[in-house]
């Protein structure tokens, strides 16, 4: 499918891009990392790949020319939960090392190597700076003076075209590619030979072969068993201004309120509001006799576990069917039941496995290293909250195995 499309993996974390490049037939030759778990987990899964450390310490020139290189450049200085000094704080600013890299590679192959190449970074770099870093993304990557929009604000979709190529970007919401969870990301694609940056991003899905289940699941959740399932309209999790958590039901034409403290995790939460006959009835089964009915999951943004409703920084609340967006920093947590039957809920944390089907990773991706090393439940935790949504970069991956085969039959 690929046709011998190689790709280089900056910033690799745990080779989110190489295997979003696999499921399409691209090989990955290189990967630079500098984290060990994520360098063990990653040489377990990708062996042949050459890792190649720091890239502070890489030359371009040094490295085998590959047709993509995908980098992920740390966004902590960019991110609205961050401290927002943008690209000249101290994680952000190597942006500029990976552009250094590329820069070198195509001098030394003449023009010929990179291709293309994928950004992925946080929603927050089209504001940080007042849009003034987002504006020095693009004129670093085009080398073409970029004037900021009229309005001030960057359009969450636009391309750029300039002398030698063209370059297109566009938001991606994870949990419209098949995976629960909220994880807005831009991905800019560089195509450095012809103007089908725009082809390659905003091509019909459908065109590309890609189909995703998008926002099909209802009120599931990655690693929920189907008895957990919401049966009818048996109620809502809603956080009230003082920062707890309220059971809403209708019984009848009143509408009921039970009060729930957020507590932390491993606390138990106890529902005894009581159901109607018909509501239980339209949860499904045999409710109505025994008085028994199926409850929904809710997830709870690990920043406010324990804490007043306005702390912290990257959202607050609860939701009753997607996770919010996985961070290096937050525990996120679901309220479950314990028996499914039961009007009884346990708050617990978020699990490995579940953060690795959020984002979109094979099961139990992060459990061991090349070595054979167990990775901490932490560790694990903190590298998937660093990572990428895996079917976002598939449908990237994708539109660029489209824009060569057009190419080809153009040639």
């Amino acid at each position: 499918m690929a046709a011998g499309l190689t790709l280089g993996s900056l910033f690799d974390g745990i080779a989110g891009f190489p295997l979003a490049a696999a499921g399409v037939g691209i090989k990955t030759v290189w990967t630079s990392e500098i984290e060990p778990n994520c360098i063990e987990i990653a040489a377990r899964h990708f062996p042949e790949a050459k890792q190649l450390g720091d890239i502070t310490k890489l030359n371009g020139a040094d490295l085998d020319p590959v047709d993509i290189i995908s980098f992920g450049s740390p966004c902590q200085n960019l991110s609205t939960a961050g401290n927002q000094k943008g690209l000249d704080g101290e994680k952000s600013q190597l942006f500029f090392e990976a552009v250094r890299v590329i820069d070198e590679m195509r001098c030394a192959t003449n023009g010929k190597y990179p291709k293309y190449i994928i950004w992925e970074n946080v929603a927050g770099a089209f504001s940080s700076n007042k849009g003034q870093d987002f504006r020095r993304v693009l004129e670093e990557i085009t080398k073409t003076n970029i004037p900021m929009p009229d309005s001030g604000r960057w359009a969450a979709a636009g391309m750029v075209r300039s002398r030698g190529g063209s370059t297109a970007w566009r938001m991606l919401d994870a949990q419209y590619w098949g995976v629960p969870q909220r994880r807005k990301r831009i991905y800019l694609v560089r195509d450095f030979r012809t103007e089908r940056a725009g082809q390659i991003l905003f091509e019909c899905e459908s065109v590309l072969g890609y189909v995703a289940e998008g926002r099909g699941y209802e009120t599931g959740y990655a690693g929920q068993t189907a008895d957990c399932a919401s049966g009818g309209n048996s109620g809502g999790l809603a956080q009230g201004a003082d920062g707890q958590l309220k059971l809403n039901f209708e019984e009848g034409e009143e509408k009921k309120h039970t009060k729930l403290d957020f507590g932390r995790t491993g606390d138990r939460i106890y529902i005894d509001a009581k159901q109607s006959v018909t509501l239980m009835g339209r949860a499904g089964g045999g409710a109505a006799k025994t008085g028994y009915y199926l409850l929904p999951v809710y997830t709870i943004i690990g920043n406010v576990l324990g804490r007043k409703a306005g702390s912290g920084g990257n959202q607050t609340g609860v939701g009753q069917d997607i996770s919010p967006t996985l961070t290096e920093s937050d525990r996120h947590a679901v309220a479950a039941p314990e028996e499914s039957w039961r009007q009884k809920y346990r708050i617990r944390s978020l699990t490995p496995l579940e953060c690795e089907r959020l984002d979109g990773f094979p099961d139990n991706w992060t459990q061991y290293g090349a070595s054979g090393k167990e990775m901490s439940s932490n560790a694990r935790i903190k590298a998937l909250g660093n990572s990428i949504a895996v079917p976002c970069a598939e449908r990237v991956f994708r539109g660029i195995i489209a824009a060569e085969q057009e190419g080809r039959k153009d040639g």
